[in-house]
Protein backbone atom coordinates (compact mmCIF):
# COMPACT_ATOMS: atom_id res chain seq x y z
CA UNK A 1 0.00 0.00 0.00
CA UNK A 2 1.30 3.44 -0.89
CA UNK A 3 -0.02 6.63 0.67
CA UNK A 4 0.41 10.05 -0.90
CA UNK A 5 0.11 12.96 1.53
CA UNK A 6 0.54 16.66 0.95
CA UNK A 7 0.89 19.62 3.28
CA UNK A 8 -2.44 20.84 1.87
CA UNK A 9 -4.09 17.79 3.47
CA UNK A 10 -2.91 19.00 6.87
CA UNK A 11 -3.90 22.61 6.18
CA UNK A 12 -7.42 21.46 5.23
CA UNK A 13 -7.70 19.36 8.39
CA UNK A 14 -6.56 22.26 10.50
CA UNK A 15 -9.34 24.42 9.03
CA UNK A 16 -11.89 21.70 9.79
CA UNK A 17 -10.70 21.48 13.38
CA UNK A 18 -10.67 25.27 13.77
CA UNK A 19 -14.34 25.40 12.76
CA UNK A 20 -15.32 23.25 15.74
CA UNK A 21 -14.90 25.76 18.56
CA UNK A 22 -15.55 24.31 21.99
CA UNK A 23 -14.60 20.79 20.93
CA UNK A 24 -10.85 21.41 21.07
CA UNK A 25 -8.40 24.12 22.02
CA UNK A 26 -4.94 25.28 21.07
CA UNK A 27 -2.57 23.97 23.71
CA UNK A 28 0.48 25.82 25.00
CA UNK A 29 4.07 25.10 24.07
CA UNK A 30 6.01 26.02 27.18
CA UNK A 31 9.73 26.41 27.61
CA UNK A 32 10.90 24.36 30.52
CA UNK A 33 12.04 26.53 33.42
CA UNK A 34 14.75 24.19 34.68
CA UNK A 35 17.03 21.40 33.50
CA UNK A 36 15.80 17.86 33.89
CA UNK A 37 17.83 16.31 36.67
CA UNK A 38 18.49 13.04 34.85
CA UNK A 39 19.14 14.88 31.60
CA UNK A 40 21.74 17.05 33.28
CA UNK A 41 23.42 13.94 34.71
CA UNK A 42 23.63 12.52 31.20
CA UNK A 43 24.94 15.84 29.78
CA UNK A 44 21.73 16.27 27.77
CA UNK A 45 21.83 20.04 27.91
CA UNK A 46 19.02 20.87 25.51
CA UNK A 47 16.64 23.78 25.07
CA UNK A 48 13.48 21.95 26.16
CA UNK A 49 9.88 22.76 25.19
CA UNK A 50 6.77 20.88 26.35
CA UNK A 51 3.65 20.63 24.16
CA UNK A 52 0.85 20.40 26.72
CA UNK A 53 -1.80 18.17 25.14
CA UNK A 54 -2.71 17.05 28.64
CA UNK A 55 -4.65 20.34 28.81
CA UNK A 56 -6.66 19.48 25.69
CA UNK A 57 -10.46 19.10 25.77
CA UNK A 58 -11.31 15.64 27.26
CA UNK A 59 -7.78 15.50 28.68
CA UNK A 60 -5.86 14.21 25.66
CA UNK A 61 -4.93 14.99 22.06
CA UNK A 62 -7.48 12.52 20.67
CA UNK A 63 -10.16 15.10 19.84
CA UNK A 64 -8.03 16.58 17.05
CA UNK A 65 -7.97 13.53 14.85
CA UNK A 66 -11.53 12.48 15.63
CA UNK A 67 -12.93 15.88 14.62
CA UNK A 68 -11.36 15.47 11.19
CA UNK A 69 -12.30 11.80 11.02
CA UNK A 70 -15.99 12.42 11.78
CA UNK A 71 -16.06 15.40 9.41
CA UNK A 72 -15.11 13.13 6.52
CA UNK A 73 -17.49 10.41 7.71
CA UNK A 74 -20.33 12.94 7.77
CA UNK A 75 -19.54 13.88 4.18
CA UNK A 76 -19.55 10.23 3.12
CA UNK A 77 -22.94 9.74 4.78
CA UNK A 78 -24.40 12.78 3.07
CA UNK A 79 -24.54 14.87 6.24
CA UNK A 80 -27.31 12.79 7.87
CA UNK A 81 -25.76 11.17 10.95
CA UNK A 82 -28.90 10.98 13.10
CA UNK A 83 -29.98 7.66 11.62
CA UNK A 84 -26.53 6.06 11.81
CA UNK A 85 -24.90 4.04 14.57
CA UNK A 86 -21.18 3.97 15.25
CA UNK A 87 -18.81 1.64 17.07
CA UNK A 88 -15.17 2.01 18.04
CA UNK A 89 -12.59 0.26 20.21
CA UNK A 90 -10.62 2.05 22.91
CA UNK A 91 -8.71 1.71 26.17
CA UNK A 92 -10.14 5.00 27.33
CA UNK A 93 -8.90 8.27 25.82
CA UNK A 94 -10.06 7.63 22.26
CA UNK A 95 -13.39 6.34 23.54
CA UNK A 96 -13.85 9.39 25.77
CA UNK A 97 -13.10 11.82 22.95
CA UNK A 98 -15.20 9.80 20.50
CA UNK A 99 -18.19 9.79 22.86
CA UNK A 100 -17.81 13.52 23.47
CA UNK A 101 -17.68 14.39 19.76
CA UNK A 102 -20.16 11.96 18.21
CA UNK A 103 -23.34 13.04 19.97
CA UNK A 104 -25.14 13.82 16.71
CA UNK A 105 -25.24 10.11 15.81
CA UNK A 106 -28.12 7.86 16.78
CA UNK A 107 -26.17 5.42 18.96
CA UNK A 108 -22.47 5.05 19.71
CA UNK A 109 -20.71 2.02 21.13
CA UNK A 110 -17.25 1.91 22.67
CA UNK A 111 -15.74 -1.56 23.06
CA UNK A 112 -12.90 -1.69 25.59
CA UNK A 113 -10.71 -4.39 27.07
CA UNK A 114 -11.33 -5.49 30.64
CA UNK A 115 -7.74 -4.43 31.37
CA UNK A 116 -8.63 -0.78 30.77
CA UNK A 117 -9.01 1.35 33.92
CA UNK A 118 -12.53 0.70 35.31
CA UNK A 119 -13.26 4.40 35.81
CA UNK A 120 -13.15 4.99 32.01
CA UNK A 121 -16.48 3.23 31.45
CA UNK A 122 -18.72 5.66 33.43
CA UNK A 123 -16.87 8.63 31.94
CA UNK A 124 -17.62 7.43 28.40
CA UNK A 125 -21.22 6.64 29.31
CA UNK A 126 -21.52 10.13 30.77
CA UNK A 127 -21.22 11.45 27.21
CA UNK A 128 -24.14 9.28 26.11
CA UNK A 129 -22.27 6.37 24.50
CA UNK A 130 -22.62 2.69 25.39
CA UNK A 131 -19.38 1.30 26.83
CA UNK A 132 -18.76 -2.45 26.76
CA UNK A 133 -15.89 -4.16 28.62
CA UNK A 134 -14.84 -7.50 27.15
CA UNK A 135 -11.80 -9.80 27.44
CA UNK A 136 -8.92 -8.66 25.23
CA UNK A 137 -9.18 -11.82 23.16
CA UNK A 138 -12.78 -10.96 22.27
CA UNK A 139 -12.31 -7.32 21.21
CA UNK A 140 -12.21 -7.93 17.46
CA UNK A 141 -15.12 -10.35 17.58
CA UNK A 142 -17.24 -7.84 19.49
CA UNK A 143 -16.52 -5.09 16.98
CA UNK A 144 -17.33 -7.50 14.13
CA UNK A 145 -20.65 -8.25 15.82
CA UNK A 146 -21.56 -4.56 15.86
CA UNK A 147 -20.53 -4.14 12.23
CA UNK A 148 -22.74 -7.11 11.31
CA UNK A 149 -25.63 -5.14 12.81
CA UNK A 150 -24.98 -2.28 10.41
CA UNK A 151 -22.95 -0.06 12.72
CA UNK A 152 -20.08 1.92 11.21
CA UNK A 153 -16.64 1.18 12.62
CA UNK A 154 -14.66 4.30 13.50
CA UNK A 155 -11.08 3.07 13.41
CA UNK A 156 -8.92 4.41 16.28
CA UNK A 157 -5.64 3.43 14.62
CA UNK A 158 -5.85 2.91 10.88
CA UNK A 159 -7.60 5.94 9.40
CA UNK A 160 -5.82 8.50 7.24
CA UNK A 161 -8.14 11.36 8.25
CA UNK A 162 -7.40 10.59 11.91
CA UNK A 163 -3.66 10.71 11.21
CA UNK A 164 -3.93 13.99 9.32
CA UNK A 165 -6.05 15.55 12.07
CA UNK A 166 -3.45 14.69 14.69
CA UNK A 167 -0.91 16.47 12.50
CA UNK A 168 -2.39 19.77 13.68
CA UNK A 169 -0.19 19.39 16.77
CA UNK A 170 2.90 19.52 14.59
CA UNK A 171 1.62 22.62 12.83
CA UNK A 172 0.98 24.38 16.15
CA UNK A 173 4.48 23.51 17.32
CA UNK A 174 5.88 25.16 14.20
CA UNK A 175 3.70 28.24 14.77
CA UNK A 176 5.25 28.71 18.21
CA UNK A 177 8.74 27.37 17.47
CA UNK A 178 9.54 27.61 13.74
CA UNK A 179 12.90 25.84 13.96
CA UNK A 180 12.75 22.80 16.28
CA UNK A 181 15.65 20.39 15.95
CA UNK A 182 13.94 17.40 17.54
CA UNK A 183 10.35 16.44 18.38
CA UNK A 184 9.72 13.45 20.66
CA UNK A 185 6.26 11.83 20.59
CA UNK A 186 4.61 8.92 22.43
CA UNK A 187 3.68 6.06 20.12
CA UNK A 188 0.96 3.44 20.43
CA UNK A 189 -0.78 2.61 17.18
CA UNK A 190 1.23 5.28 15.36
CA UNK A 191 -1.48 7.72 14.26
CA UNK A 192 -0.28 10.59 16.45
CA UNK A 193 3.40 10.04 15.69
CA UNK A 194 2.78 9.68 11.97
CA UNK A 195 0.55 12.74 11.82
CA UNK A 196 3.01 15.03 13.62
CA UNK A 197 6.00 13.72 11.65
CA UNK A 198 4.31 14.06 8.27
CA UNK A 199 2.97 17.55 9.01
CA UNK A 200 6.38 18.82 10.13
CA UNK A 201 8.36 17.22 7.32
CA UNK A 202 5.88 18.21 4.59
CA UNK A 203 5.96 21.80 5.86
CA UNK A 204 9.55 21.94 4.63
CA UNK A 205 11.28 21.33 7.99
CA UNK A 206 13.02 18.24 6.66
CA UNK A 207 15.98 18.77 8.99
CA UNK A 208 13.79 18.29 12.09
CA UNK A 209 14.14 14.81 13.57
CA UNK A 210 10.94 13.22 14.90
CA UNK A 211 11.23 10.25 17.24
CA UNK A 212 8.50 8.00 18.58
CA UNK A 213 8.71 6.46 22.05
CA UNK A 214 7.19 3.16 23.15
CA UNK A 215 7.17 1.25 26.46
CA UNK A 216 9.36 -1.84 26.49
CA UNK A 217 6.29 -4.01 27.15
CA UNK A 218 4.36 -2.52 24.22
CA UNK A 219 6.89 -1.84 21.45
CA UNK A 220 4.74 -2.86 18.51
CA UNK A 221 5.79 -0.04 16.17
CA UNK A 222 9.53 -0.54 16.67
CA UNK A 223 9.20 -4.27 15.97
CA UNK A 224 6.97 -3.57 12.97
CA UNK A 225 9.51 -1.17 11.47
CA UNK A 226 12.27 -3.72 12.06
CA UNK A 227 10.20 -6.38 10.31
CA UNK A 228 9.17 -4.08 7.47
CA UNK A 229 5.46 -4.69 8.00
CA UNK A 230 2.69 -3.85 10.46
CA UNK A 231 2.59 -6.59 13.09
CA UNK A 232 0.18 -7.87 15.72
CA UNK A 233 2.04 -8.37 19.01
CA UNK A 234 0.65 -8.89 22.54
CA UNK A 235 1.21 -5.73 24.58
CA UNK A 236 0.73 -4.96 28.26
CA UNK A 237 2.28 -1.86 29.80
CA UNK A 238 1.72 0.51 32.70
CA UNK A 239 1.12 2.94 29.81
CA UNK A 240 -2.28 1.41 29.03
CA UNK A 241 -3.09 3.87 26.25
CA UNK A 242 -0.01 2.72 24.32
CA UNK A 243 -0.64 -1.00 24.82
CA UNK A 244 -2.09 -1.56 21.38
CA UNK A 245 -1.72 -5.14 20.07
CA UNK A 246 -1.14 -3.89 16.54
CA UNK A 247 -0.23 -0.80 14.56
CA UNK A 248 -2.43 0.49 11.78
CA UNK A 249 -1.16 -0.27 8.28
CA UNK A 250 -1.66 3.34 7.22
CA UNK A 251 0.02 4.70 10.34
CA UNK A 252 2.88 2.26 9.76
CA UNK A 253 3.40 3.53 6.22
CA UNK A 254 3.38 7.17 7.35
CA UNK A 255 5.79 6.50 10.22
CA UNK A 256 8.16 4.57 7.98
CA UNK A 257 8.25 7.49 5.56
CA UNK A 258 8.62 10.41 8.00
CA UNK A 259 9.85 9.22 11.42
CA UNK A 260 13.54 9.22 12.33
CA UNK A 261 13.28 6.26 14.67
CA UNK A 262 11.53 4.61 17.62
CA UNK A 263 12.97 4.69 21.14
CA UNK A 264 11.97 2.15 23.79
CA UNK A 265 11.82 2.98 27.50
CA UNK A 266 11.52 0.69 30.55
CA UNK A 267 8.40 0.68 32.65
CA UNK A 268 10.30 1.99 35.67
CA UNK A 269 11.37 5.10 33.74
CA UNK A 270 7.77 5.83 32.82
CA UNK A 271 6.75 5.70 36.47
CA UNK A 272 9.62 7.99 37.48
CA UNK A 273 8.68 10.46 34.76
CA UNK A 274 5.04 10.62 35.86
CA UNK A 275 6.27 11.42 39.38
CA UNK A 276 8.85 13.93 38.18
CA UNK A 277 6.30 15.78 36.08
CA UNK A 278 3.81 15.77 38.95
CA UNK A 279 6.40 17.29 41.27
CA UNK A 280 6.82 20.07 38.72
CA UNK A 281 3.08 20.73 38.64
CA UNK A 282 2.09 18.69 35.57
CA UNK A 283 -0.54 15.95 35.86
CA UNK A 284 0.41 13.47 33.13
CA UNK A 285 -0.79 9.89 32.68
CA UNK A 286 1.75 7.13 32.06
CA UNK A 287 1.07 7.00 28.31
CA UNK A 288 1.60 10.74 28.05
CA UNK A 289 4.95 10.68 29.86
CA UNK A 290 6.97 8.22 27.76
CA UNK A 291 8.57 10.85 25.51
CA UNK A 292 9.73 12.75 28.60
CA UNK A 293 11.10 9.47 29.94
CA UNK A 294 13.16 8.87 26.80
CA UNK A 295 14.71 12.33 27.01
CA UNK A 296 15.37 11.96 30.73
CA UNK A 297 17.25 8.71 30.10
CA UNK A 298 19.39 10.30 27.41
CA UNK A 299 17.98 8.00 24.71
CA UNK A 300 17.26 10.78 22.21
CA UNK A 301 20.34 11.21 20.00
CA UNK A 302 22.17 14.52 19.55
CA UNK A 303 20.21 16.87 21.79
CA UNK A 304 22.99 18.94 23.38
CA UNK A 305 22.33 22.58 22.55
CA UNK A 306 19.31 21.64 20.41
CA UNK A 307 15.72 22.82 20.53
CA UNK A 308 13.82 19.74 21.68
CA UNK A 309 10.02 19.48 21.88
CA UNK A 310 8.50 16.76 24.06
CA UNK A 311 4.80 16.09 23.49
CA UNK A 312 2.85 15.34 26.69
CA UNK A 313 -0.21 13.64 25.27
CA UNK A 314 -2.68 13.21 28.09
CA UNK A 315 -3.58 13.90 31.70
CA UNK A 316 -6.39 11.43 32.34
CA UNK A 317 -5.10 9.96 35.58
CA UNK A 318 -6.98 9.82 38.89
CA UNK A 319 -5.44 10.40 42.34
CA UNK A 320 -5.89 6.67 43.05
CA UNK A 321 -4.04 5.76 39.87
CA UNK A 322 -1.22 8.12 40.82
CA UNK A 323 -0.93 6.36 44.19
CA UNK A 324 -0.87 2.97 42.49
CA UNK A 325 1.84 4.14 40.10
CA UNK A 326 3.92 5.39 43.01
CA UNK A 327 3.71 2.00 44.73
CA UNK A 328 5.01 0.15 41.66
CA UNK A 329 8.53 1.58 41.62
Amino acid sequence: MSLILSFEDFENARRVIAQNAGQWKRTPLIRHWKDLRSCAAASQQCDLYLKMENTQVTGSYKVRGIINQLHHLDMELGGNPKEKELVTISAGNFGKAFAFLSGSYKTRYVVMAESAPPNRKPIIEGFGAVAERVPTSELDARVEYHVSKGRIFVNPLNDINLIIGHGSIGMEILDDLPDPDVIVVPCGGGSLLGGIAAAVRLSGRTECRIYGVEPENACTMSKSLEAGEALRIPASSIAVGLSTPYVGEKAFQVCRAFVEGILVVPESAIIRSVKDLYQQGFVIEASGAVAYAALSLGLVPNTVGKKVVVVLTGGNVTPQEMLELSSLE
